[in-house]
C-alpha cells in the first residue's frame, strides 16, 4: 500500500506542483476510494486517467476489493476537479494481449477478439455522445470474466476499446467536459467477476439481466401481459408511412407560407383497402404503426401533431381507419414525436422550448421533412406529451403506441435556466412520457435499445443500426446477441434497420431475424429519401400499383406466416448463444428452446438432423 500511496502521491505533485490546496484535495479524494472497501486492498488494481481542459493529464491508481464477485468504484462529484475533460477507468482485469484467449465485450454488443492487428481503438458513437444500448461492457480471458455496471453517472460515460503495440484494454471513459452542468451525481461503477467454464457474453447478458429484475428496473413480459401486449406478441408490426415533405428538405427553416408540399402516398382510405387485402390473403394478426397522420405528414411540424392531415382523410377519416383496422381484427396505433421540434411548429415560441447549450445557443440536431430540428427539451416535451396524447387516445387507438427516437439517443440535456433539465433528469422525464402512453394506449414503444426507458418500453423497433451491412466491424469485432439474451422476454425487438421488410432481403438478413429472436417489421415506403441515403435499405414495399401491393401482402403474409412458429418466443427469456462450427449459430432459450442458423455453404447436422445451408432448424424442448 506504501509503495502504491507514493506513486500518486507523487502523480499528484507533478501535477499541482506548490498548490497544497489542490494537491490535499485530491489526496483526500484517493484516500477514499482506497478505503471505501474498509482499508483492504486486493491483487485487483485500476488505472485511473484525469485528462484536464489545458491538454495536461494526470494518473493513480485504485485497488478494487472483490467481496461474492462484486467490487464498487466510486468518485464523489464534490471530489471531480472543475478542470476535468475526462476520467478514464481502466482495470488491470480489462487488459490482454494479441494472441489470448478471448475477447472484449462492446456495450452495443459487439465482441472484440485479441487478434493481431495495427493499433486502433473503437468507441461506439464516439467520445463525444454516450453509450445507450447498455451501461456494461466486459472482458473474456482464460483467467476469468469481468463486466462492469456504470449506475453513476451512466448518461456521461462511453466504452473505449483499444489496442496498441500487441496490448489490448477496455476503459470506461467519462466525459465530463461535455456536460452542460457541473457532475450532478457520483461517478460509480460496480465490477463484477464470473467464474466457470460458460462465463462468455452470455453469461454476462444473463447476469445483468437478474439484476435488472431483482432491482425491480423492468419485469418480464409474461408479468404485465394486458390484452394489447399479448396481442403485439404473436404479430408482426407493419408500419404505413402515409406522407411526407421532400427530404432532405429544399428549405431548413420552414413557415406556413414557405413549406413545401406534402407528398401523399397513401390515404386513410387506401390504407382500409390494403387491409382488407391482408385479411383476404390470410394474415390474421398485424399491428399497423401509422406513420406521417399528424399535419404536414411525417416529421412534418413536431412537437405540433395537429390537425390531422387533411389530405389523407382528416380526422372523420383517421377515426374511421381505427375502426374499420379493429374490426378486421388487428391492432393500430400511431407514430409521435417527444424529442424534436421544428421551427414551423405552432409551440416554437422562438425556440423557447428547444434545449439549450450552457452559451444559451440552441441545441441544432440534423435536416428531416420539418427542415433543421432541434434538440426538445425533456421537461417541455413533457408538458406536450401530457397535453397530446391523451387527445390523440381519443380516436380510439390500442397497442403499443410508437413515440420516435426516445430510446435511440441519449436523453437531451437543457442548459435554459427557465427549464434546466441533466441527462439524469432527462432520463424521468422520458420514462414519464413512455409511461403515460402505456396507460392510454395499452403499450409503448420506441426506436432503439436504450436501456435507461427499460421499464417502460414494449418494443424496440432496431436494436442495431447499420452493423449487419457492414464487410468489417471495428477492430476485427463481431456482433452477437448480448442486447436479446438481457431483453428478449422483457421487451419485443427488431434486430436492426436492415431487417426491415426482412422477407424481401438477402436469406443472410433473414436469418439473422430468427437468429436473434426478432419481431418482423414491415414498413411501406421506408425509403423515402430523394438522396437514396434510406437506413433500412433501398429495397422497399411500395402500393404503387395493383402488382407492387400485390407484393407488398405477400411479403407481410410470408413474414406472419413463419412468425406464427416462432412467436411464443417473444415471451421466453434467451439464455446463450454460441458459434457450434463455422458460420454455425445456436440459440438456446429458458425454456430449452435451441435454434440452429447455418451461414455456411455446407449442411449442418445437429442433435441428427439436417440443418441446411442459409437455413435454420428448431429444436423444441
Amino acid at each position: 500500500m506504501g509503495r502504491a500511496f507514493a506513486g500518486v502521491f507523487f502523480a499528484l505533485r507533478q501535477r499541482f506542483g506548490s498548490d497544497t490546496v489542490s494537491l490535499m484535495k485530491s489526496i483526500w479524494a484517493f484516500a477514499v476510494l482506497a478505503f471505501a472497501f474498509g482499508g483492504v486492498f486486493a491483487a485487483e488494481r485500476a488505472e485511473i486517467e484525469v485528462k484536464f481542459k489545458d491538454g495536461s493529464s494526470a494518473k493513480s491508481e485504485r485497488f478494487l476489493e472483490f467481496k461474492e464477485g462484486a467490487a464498487v468504484l466510486k468518485i464523489p462529484a464534490s471530489e471531480i476537479d472543475p478542470r476535468t475533460e475526462s476520467i478514464s477507468i481502466t482495470p488491470d482485469f480489462a487488459r490482454a494481449k494479441a494472441g489470448d484467449e478471448g475477447y472484449i465485450v462492446m456495450p452495443n454488443s459487439l465482441i472484440i477478439p485479441f487478434s493481431e492487428q495495427k493499433d486502433a481503438s473503437f468507441t461506439p458513437y464516439s467520445t463525444s455522445k454516450n453509450e445507450w444500448h447498455l451501461p456494461i461492457g466486459g472482458i473474456k480471458k482464460s483467467d476469468g470474466t469481468y463486466y462492469y455496471i456504470v449506475n453513476g453517472l451512466r448518461h456521461e460515460h462511453a466504452a473505449q476499446a483499444r489496442v496498441k503495440g500487441g496490448e489490448y484494454s477496455l476503459s470506461i471513459v467519462f466525459n465530463i467536459g461535455k456536460m452542460a452542468f457541473k457532475p450532478y451525481e457520483d461517478i460509480e461503477v460496480e465490477f463484477r467477476r464470473l467464474d466457470g467454464k460458460g462465463a462468455d457474453y452470455s453469461a454476462i447478458a444473463r447476469d445483468y439481466r437478474k439484476r435488472l429484475l431483482d432491482s425491480g428496473a423492468c419485469r418480464p413480459i409474461s408479468d404485465r401481459l394486458v390484452p394489447e401486449l399479448e396481442y403485439a406478441c404473436g404479430a408482426p408490426e407493419l408500419r404505413i408511412r402515409l406522407a411526407w415533405k421532400p427530404a432532405p428538405p429544399k428549405i431548413e427553416e420552414q413557415t406556413v407560407e414557405n413549406e413545401p408540399e406534402v407528398i401523399v402516398k397513401m390515404t386513410f382510405g387506401e390504407v382500409e383497402d390494403f387491409i382488407s387485402r391482408l385479411k383476404a390473403a390470410g394474415v390474421e394478426k398485424v399491428q399497423i404503426c401509422l406513420v406521417g397522420w399528424n399535419v404536414s405528414g411525417h416529421d412534418g411540424r413536431w412537437p405540433t401533431a395537429f390537425p390531422v392531415e387533411p389530405r389523407l382523410g382528416g380526422e372523420e377519416g383517421l377515426k374511421k381507419l381505427v375502426k374499420f383496422a379493429q374490426s378486421q381484427g388487428y391492432q393500430i396505433v400511431c407514430h409521435t414525436n417527444s424529442t424534436d421540434i421544428y421551427s414551423i411548429s405552432e409551440d416554437w415560441n422562438s425556440g423557447a422550448p428547444v434545449a439549450k447549450k450552457p452559451d444559451g445557443s440552441l441545441q441544432k440536431n440534423t435536416c428531416w421533412s420539418g427542415g433543421r430540428m432541434y434538440n426538445l427539451c425533456p421537461k417541455k416535451a413533457w408538458e406536450f406529451a401530457r397535453r397530446d396524447l391523451p387527445k390523440i387516445a381519443e380516436f380510439g387507438f390500442r397497442g403499443l403506441h410508437y413515440i420516435d427516437v426516445i430510446s435511440i439517443i441519449p436523453p437531451h440535456e437543457c442548459a435554459d435556466p427557465a427549464h434546466p433539465c441533466t441527462r439524469a433528469e432527462g432520463e424521468v422525464y422520458m420514462n414519464k412520457i413512455m409511461g403515460l402512453a402505456r396507460s392510454l394506449f395499452g403499450g409503448a414503444a420506441s426506436e432503439g435499445p436504450a436501456y435507461f426507458v427499460a421499464g417502460n418500453a414494449d418494443y424496440g423497433l432496431y436494436i442495431h443500426f447499420g452493423l449487419l451491412g457492414k464487410k468489417r466491424l471495428p477492430m476485427g469485432a463481431k456482433l452477437v446477441p448480448l442486447w436479446q439474451i438481457v431483453f428478449n422476454g422483457i421487451i419485443l425487438s427488431n434486430p436492426a434497420t436492415e431487417c426491415a421488410n426482412y422477407m424481401i432481403k438477402d436469406p443472410y438478413t433473414r436469418l439473422k431475424l430468427v437468429e436473434f429472436g426478432g419481431r418482423p417489421m414491415f414498413y411501406l415506403y421506408s425509403a423515402f429519401r430523394d438522396n437514396g441515403d434510406n437506413w433500412m435499405g433501398n429495397s422497399d414495399l411500395v402500393c404503387e400499383d395493383a402488382a407492387s401491393t400485390a407484393r407488398s401482402v405477400e411479403a407481410v403474409k410470408r413474414g406472419y406466416v413463419e412468425f406464427s412458429k416462432l412467436s411464443r418466443l417473444q415471451k421466453v427469456f434467451m439464455d446463450s448463444h454460441s458459434e457450434i462450427g463455422k458460420d454455425v449459430f445456436l440459440t438456446k432459450y429458458a425454456d430449452g428452446t435451441e435454434i440452429v442458423c447455418n451461414y455456411s455453404p455446407n449442411v449442418f447436422s445437429h442433435k441428427g438432423r439436417e440443418v441446411s445451408p442459409m437455413g435454420y432448424a428448431v429444436f423444441e424442448p
